[in-house]
């Protein structure tokens, strides 16, 4: 039975790196037919569904994408982010180990390479149809909440200088993004703060689905609750009738994105439309102060609460004493790991002019499936007090969350594979009788699963 939370789910395209046996870098597009043939045990698939709920490919640019079942709690959508790295290494390892001409791979969650290119996370928000519309006159709010909460969510990179000196930033995805609203998922012309596809994968009366790609992938599972959670309670603000359109910039979402994006000292100011110039933070108190007043009505639960607590103690710490977060904020965390590291290396070889491949190891160790990966050693130290349990991680490896329709369809991948025809996250078809799945919310269907 569903506890009627806010359906939330993540879609982790991973940089992949697959090496042959002379260590050269190798052709990635077998990857495209194989990889449901080396899934964990217990876990079936009819072509990309998956009997946990999920769904496993390879997207555009030969990305392999994990997209997670639907959740109802900002728990288990994070859980379950964590499953699905757990089935996409597993798969890389089983298909590579298979592969005699291949040797190794890396694999990353990251969104950006240091040439530049991006690719996609994207976050997905159930929503009722009629609280809230995907227009461009509605999620000016919304856009506003992307385009500053990198400010504590940002996943951090190593950028360069001309000089080849590296430069750190505060996001990822961010840095390429040239309009405010899009409904396009692709093109480097379209990379949009809020995207405005409407695809609801389900009744389209009665739920909408809001799908948001300018985002950046994280390590950190305090990073993971509180872009869902923040996210999450920012829309109920909007479905509420709240909005803070007199504190959108002057010029364009996508700028001030940027800007946070590259301000490290997280003092740089942005014109409103108003002509008032104020913090990324001040934007965020704004927000939260609404929360605030939701909590007051009595119309949060015990979730939202402590998303809105943690987000309220984050804002305060973010005038007062900012660096204090960094034992939870992914991208300050990175940035003293770099920064440790270049200072030790130029105080061996003050000389050294492999600063920046240096700064570029550390990056990439940082989000690396290996047991070198340094996010997954913090997940097991500085991290742990925001880690989901490991039992239920484990659980949703191989299972579909209990209380959605995720369990519907796993269920009928696990016992019935053979017999589907077709199918999809809202409709499987047999020879002889459709099943459909409108409701998010559905987790039960009688005898036949």
């Amino acid at each position: 039975m569903s506890s009627g939370g806010r359906i939330i789910s993540s879609e982790v395209e991973w940089g992949l790196r697959l090496y042959d046996n002379e260590d050269a870098l190798s052709d990635i597009q077998p990857l495209s037919k194989e990889l449901q043939s080396f899934l964990p045990e217990g876990v079936v698939s009819h072509e990309q569904y998956l009997s946990n709920g999920g769904s496993l490919l390879i997207d555009f640019g030969y990305h392999p994408e994990y997209s997670a079942a639907e959740f109802d709690s900002v728990e288990e959508a994070t859980a379950g982010e964590m499953a699905g790295e757990v089935v996409t290494n597993h798969s890389l390892s089983g298909f590579v180990a298979a592969n005699p001409k291949l040797s190794s791979f890396r694999q990353n969650k990251r969104v950006r390479d240091h040439i530049g290119n991006t690719w996609g996370y994207h976050e997905n928000y159930g929503a009722q149809a009629g609280k809230i519309r995907i227009a461009e006159d509605v999620l000016g709010t919304l856009a506003l909440h992307f385009a500053t909460r990198n400010i504590y969510a940002g996943a951090g990179f190593v950028d360069q200088y001309p000089d080849d000196e590296p430069v750190f930033r505060v996001a990822q995805k961010q840095l390429n993004l040239n309009v405010d609203f899009s409904a396009a998922t692709t093109g480097e012309d379209h990379k949009a703060v809020v995207n405005l596809r409407n695809q609801a994968h389900a009744d389209n009366k009665r739920f909408l689905r809001l799908h948001m790609t300018s985002g950046d992938a994280h390590m950190s599972p305090w990073a993971m609750r509180m872009t869902f959670g923040t996210t999450s309670l920012v829309i109920k603000m909007i479905e509420r009738g709240y909005e803070l359109d007199h504190l959108e910039p002057r010029f364009m979402y996508a700028n001030l994105a940027k800007m946070v994006a590259r301000d490290l000292t997280l003092a740089e100011k942005y014109t409103t439309v108003t002509g008032e110039s104020i913090l990324p933070v001040d934007a965020q108190e704004a927000l939260v102060e609404i929360g605030e007043l939701l909590d007051d009505d009595g119309l949060l639960n015990e979730e939202e609460q402590w998303v809105l607590k943690e987000w309220r103690y984050t804002v305060d710490t973010l005038r007062s004493n900012p660096r204090s977060l960094s034992d939870r904020c992914e991208w300050m965390l990175k940035q003293d790991f770099v920064e440790k590291h270049i200072g030790r290396l130029r105080q061996e070889a003050p000389q050294t002019k492999h600063a920046l491949a240096a700064a570029r190891h550390i990056d990439m160790l940082w989000d690396e499936f290996s047991e070198d990966g340094i996010g997954l050693k913090l997940r097991s130290s500085i991290w742990k007090p925001w880690m989901p349990r490991q039992e239920t991680i484990d659980h949703l490896v191989t299972n579909p969350p209990a209380s959605t329709r995720a369990r519907v369809r796993g269920l009928i991948v696990k016992n019935h594979t053979e017999s589907i025809s077709k199918m999809s996250w809202d409709r499987v078809e047999f020879d002889s009788a459709t099943i459909q799945l409108p409701n998010p919310y559905q987790s039960e269907l009688g005898s036949l699963v």
